[in-house]
């Protein structure tokens, strides 16, 4: 058995991957001729790199998400605030002014449309974002504390890790919606 006691404890503001990677490191990296040890790392090392990148593409979207969802509330009330009426002309014969573009955009029911759009597309990026960096750190828990490395182990996390390679598809989220008519 292993001794997890030695390796230092987590930071505060890091991520389970990069506290698995670092543990990894410590409990294993000891021996670099011990090629289940070797084996191992290698494996969380990978993971990591995709754990990462879905880590920082989750706090992208989390954030966007918040200032579109933001938007969302409070946009009926920006536009009552910073509606500007044109003022009428004093000859009757003269047209009466447009306001600004900016103004009529910022007005229109479409740009509130728009902007929930983008809300919702960025809620759903960063719940599939989420999802997998939960799969990734999941699966370098399974490589960290499984008893022994062996080829079933090895053949699922190398599956796991070929579908986190082949990224987002709209393929997959369409079966989700095809049958939700019958």
């Amino acid at each position: 058995m292993r001794n997890f006691q030695a390796c230092p404890e987590p930071n505060r503001w890091q991520t389970s991957a990069h506290y698995m990677r670092q543990t990894a490191r410590c409990v294993y990296d000891e021996d670099p001729t011990n090629s289940d040890e070797a084996m191992r790392v290698a494996l969380i090392e990978d993971i990591f790199i995709k754990s990462w990148s879905y880590a920082v593409l989750n706090k992208v979207f989390f954030w966007a998400s918040l200032v579109f969802g933001l938007l969302v509330l409070f946009w009926p009330t920006l536009v009552a605030v910073f509606r500007v009426e044109p003022v009428p002309p004093t000859d009757p014969d003269a047209p009466v002014p447009k306001p600004p573009l900016v103004q009529r955009a910022f007005a229109a029911p479409s740009m509130q449309t728009t902007v929930t759009a983008l809300a919702a597309l960025c809620f759903a990026f960063y719940a599939h974002y989420k999802d997998k960096q939960a799969v990734s750190e999941t699966l370098m828990r399974t490589v960290l504390f499984s008893a022994q490395i062996e080829q079933p182990l090895i053949d699922r996390v190398l599956a796991e890790i070929s579908e986190m390679d082949r990224g987002f598809g709209f393929a997959k989220a369409l079966p989700q919606f095809e049958n939700k008519g019958q």
